[in-house]
């Protein structure tokens, strides 16, 4: 869902690369599609475990559309799947539904992929699998279940609340949760979760214990500064209407609905009438359709406000936004498990607004001079974080990597010690 541009596949995807510089050997399974460039070190293998239309037909496996839309994919560039599966929500939401229901039904009704898939393991002399969603942890432990070698997994909490929302759809959610519990009792390990405020809501929702669970933050790449001026002409590039003199409020993240750009909307009417002016700036894909980013622009037209709007945008122009903004905002509405995104703003020197229930507060509460703080879905509150943000902007220091404990290394060094044997003095050795 979203593809590789999705926060979680963003964790995994640094994490597998420093494995990869640490000298571990990695193996990456893809599953709906398989993007033309993940962003994986080329020493990584990569394959598509299954096609997203695989269980299109209400969860019955579909040896023959998972191989006809393989053939799509040979032949289309993935930016076109994704927008096409972005447009056209009936086709999303009835292949989350077929996954769901396969998922919920137990996937070793699939044999044949379930098969093919345990001599993948056996042939990569597979030792641990970290699947991305919850809901992958199942097709990982029914093929263990066929091969002699031990393989080991752990589950990831970052994201079963999103596509939660499809298993409700269709009466599924307890099912789904049900299964989750039993992925978490069958692994190896503590299951990770990206934050700790996410962490107590994985113990209220699905009933799992805290000593069943540990608390992980993801990680960011070290941030690659411009210039000033070639970080201006690189934005004015990309959103002609930006003006370098005027001071810039960005969003930059999924524009989906559980992000309140909505209340960031009306936060902005709210600086207006008191005067406070500034750019504001809303960019980022989607995961679930675009329906949300269509009201959101209709909204920003019946408040009168002008926003520089965009999709998703280059790693370059990223940094060049977060360089150039006084304040970054990532204030959403549902509890985020972790937000990479006002981690990495913080590392280029702006000063980020984020909701009290944050789970980037697990690594911003290292930097409080560089974090403001917001009540959860309260417009007013946001807007006076905004005008303390442009009033203070001037005078936060930037804060470096090692002083948010976040880099790729750090994440990596987490992980081994929480499910391999490897000692702390050989991670140094390696780092």
């Amino acid at each position: 869902m979203g593809g590789a541009h999705v926060g979680a596949t963003v964790r995994d995807v640094r994490l597998a690369n420093e494995l990869v510089r640490l000298g571990y050997r990695v193996h990456a399974w893809w599953a709906l599609d398989k993007p033309d460039h993940s962003g994986l070190d080329p020493r990584i293998s990569e394959r598509l475990l299954f096609h997203a239309m695989r269980y299109r037909l209400g969860g019955r496996p579909s040896r023959t559309l998972d191989g006809l839309f393989r053939i799509v994919n040979a032949v289309s560039p993935y930016d076109w799947r994704s927008a096409f599966g972005q447009w056209f929500t009936f086709m999303r939401r009835g292949v989350m539904h077929g996954l769901l229901r396969r998922v919920c039904d137990g996937v070793a009704r699939d044999r044949a992929l379930i098969t093919t898939f345990a001599r993948q393991i056996e042939r990569a002399q597979i030792t641990h699998f970290l699947p991305t969603l919850e809901m992958f942890c199942p097709f990982v432990e029914e093929a263990r279940q066929l091969i002699q070698q031990p393989v080991k997994y752990c589950v990831t909490f970052q994201g079963y609340e999103v596509y939660a929302n499809y298993a409700r759809e269709i009466g599924l959610e307890d099912a789904l949760y049900d299964r989750i519990r039993q992925s978490v009792a069958q692994s190896d390990f503590q299951a990770i979760v990206v934050g700790s405020q996410y962490n107590r809501r994985v113990q209220r929702e699905l009933g799992l214990r805290p000593d069943q669970l540990v608390t992980i933050p993801p990680c960011i790449e070290e941030p690659k500064l411009l210039p000033q001026a070639e970080a201006q002409a690189l934005v004015a590039r990309q959103f002609p209407g930006y003006r370098p003199e005027v001071p810039l409020v960005s969003y930059l993240g999924r524009q989906d609905a559980e992000k309140g750009i909505d209340l960031l909307l009306y936060a902005t009417k709210l600086c207006r009438e008191q005067g406070i002016e500034f750019q504001l700036l809303v960019c980022g894909p989607t995961a679930h359709g675009s329906a949300y980013r269509t009201a959101c622009r209709q909204i920003a037209e019946h408040l009168r406000i002008d926003v520089l709007w965009g999709d998703f945008v280059s790693d370059e122009v990223r940094s060049a936004i977060f360089q150039l903004s006084d304040a970054v905002t990532y204030v959403s509405i549902h509890d985020e498990p972790f937000g990479m995104v006002p981690v990495e703003a913080v590392s280029h020197g702006a000063t980020v607004i984020i909701d009290e229930k944050s789970g980037a507060r697990d690594v911003l509460s290292r930097v409080p001079h560089s974090v403001l703080l917001c009540r959860v879905g309260d417009t007013n509150d946001l807007a006076r974080q905004i005008g303390t943000a442009l009033r203070l902007r001037s005078a936060m220091p930037r804060p470096t990597l090692h002083d948010l404990e976040a880099s790729p290394l750090h994440l990596a060094r987490r992980i081994l010690l929480h499910i391999a044997d490897v000692r702390e003095t050989e991670l140094r050795r390696a780092g």
